[in-house]
């Protein structure tokens, strides 16, 4: 078993196991945990993958959405010009 398999068998069960401890977590807890994880995942994740994007963009989000392919496994759409994106 090579290490990547090694790693999708762990993740696997990791998310098994992380759901079942989140389905005994009320709402508040819920709330508590994920704003946190959000806020993380924001900074670090989100903005670093289309912050690049967006500044060659100008903060033209119909430009943005037009481009957005160009990231890797990502894709959006202008539903409305100037108003609705997907």
């Amino acid at each position: 078993m090579g290490a990547e398999n090694g790693l999708d068998v762990f993740f696997e069960g990791w998310f098994n196991t992380l759901e079942k401890g989140l389905e005994k977590l009320d709402v508040n807890e819920c709330s508590c945990l994920f704003s946190e994880c959000a806020k993380t995942c924001s900074e670090f994740v989100v903005s670093g993958l289309y912050r690049p994007l967006f500044e060659e963009c100008e903060g033209d989000l119909d430009k943005f959405f037009n481009n957005i392919h160009k990231i890797d496994n990502v894709d959006g759409r202008i539903l409305e010009q100037g108003k609705k994106m997907n």
